[in-house]
């Protein structure tokens, strides 16, 4: 999909999410209410790594490719 396409998929999928009772984190994420991400998300313990959010600090990492 383009643009306006991919956009009002997103909508949909948020609405979706939410109306399940999953919070909204950021940028594409969303959590349940006893789920560790949020509860990290509420304490201000998110951290944000190469595959999205995570409730574990990432010390060391290693970036591999051609």
């Amino acid at each position: 999909p383009k643009g306006g396409d991919k956009r009002a998929l997103y909508e949909v999928a948020r609405e979706t999410f939410l109306a399940a009772g999953y919070l909204e984190l950021g940028l594409d994420h969303f959590a349940l209410p006893d789920d560790s991400l949020f509860t990290a998300y509420e304490a201000g313990k998110l951290h944000r790594n190469f595959m999205g959010y995570t409730d574990m600090r990432t010390d060391v990492m290693l970036g591999l490719g051609v």
